[in-house]
């Protein structure tokens, strides 16, 4: 009985040396991870400025991209007698018929307006050429014309036959 209580007196001073260990670890570890937590916290709140910066620069990029690509489309608009004329002299008569019908809804809207005047002018020449030599009536602005083989005029109709249509020479 002897050796029975003085095995288990080891064993109870035992596990109160390490509970004793334990506690003192323990309590240097609680300014350890409060000083965790408060790193942790800063931690978090840079990366909440970096991310907001970061938001506004991503916003600024797609407003950029954004203006690219109009400026893309306004280019393309910009060319298009040129573009049109190129198309022409290739005999690509589908090609240039295309590219007029593309840009028809903006030059019908701002036509009339600064460069899209003469932007709209232009193509609307490059078109006429465009409905003599292929026999198909193009739209030119708001009427559509359409050459007449055999009489050798020019008449003005309500339809617009351009886009799709199977050019003939």
């Amino acid at each position: 009985m002897q050796q029975l209580v003085y095995e288990n007196y080891n064993k109870f001073i035992s596990a109160t040396d390490t509970i004793r260990a334990m506690k003192s670890k323990v309590d240097t570890a609680v300014p350890e991870l409060e000083k965790l937590k408060n790193i942790m916290d800063t931690v978090a709140d840079r990366s909440l400025m970096v991310s907001t910066k970061l938001q506004k620069r991503q916003d600024r990029m797609e407003e950029l991209h954004r203006v690219q690509l109009l400026l893309k489309k306004l280019q393309a608009v910009f060319e298009l007698p040129k573009r049109m004329r190129a198309a022409l002299e290739e005999d690509v008569l589908d090609t240039a018929v295309s590219y007029y019908a593309e840009a028809q809804p903006l030059l019908q809207k701002y036509g009339n307006r600064g460069t899209f005047k003469q932007i709209a002018v232009d193509s609307d020449n490059v078109a006429k050429e465009l409905s003599q030599a292929s026999g198909v009536s193009v739209q030119l602005g708001c009427i559509s014309t359409h050459w007449q083989h055999g009489s050798g005029q020019m008449v003005a109709g309500s339809a617009l036959h351009a886009k799709g249509a199977a050019l003939r020479k």
